[in-house]
């Protein structure tokens, strides 16, 4: 009877503010221009594969067995989002083709 009786704890209700610039910033991304997509895409594009080729070529010159791995590790991420970000550059290069 004692446990029926006990007032459940009041949960705290998140504010609207914080989703309303959550789904602004995605807004502002949706509505951002082709031409700035494709730009940030090639922009990013370039970072990671000049990570990609510095860390490849680490991996190859380091003799140590635990910096190989790292470097070897790091090459395959790095080399993963260099080919994501060359299909987000491919995919936004088509869009902005059939737009002309």
């Amino acid at each position: 009877m004692v446990l029926l009786i006990m007032a459940r704890k009041k949960r705290v209700s998140r504010s609207r503010r914080a989703k309303a610039s959550r789904a602004s910033s995605v807004q502002t991304f949706r509505n951002m221009p082709i031409q700035n997509r494709f730009t940030l895409a090639w922009k990013n594009l370039i970072l990671f594969v000049v990570l990609f080729v510095i860390s490849f070529i680490l991996y190859n010159a380091s003799t140590n067995s635990l910096i190989t791995n790292l470097f070897g590790l790091l090459s395959i991420i790095l080399g993963f989002l260099a080919l994501a970000f060359f299909i987000i550059w491919i995919v936004l290069a088509i869009l902005k083709s059939d737009k002309r």
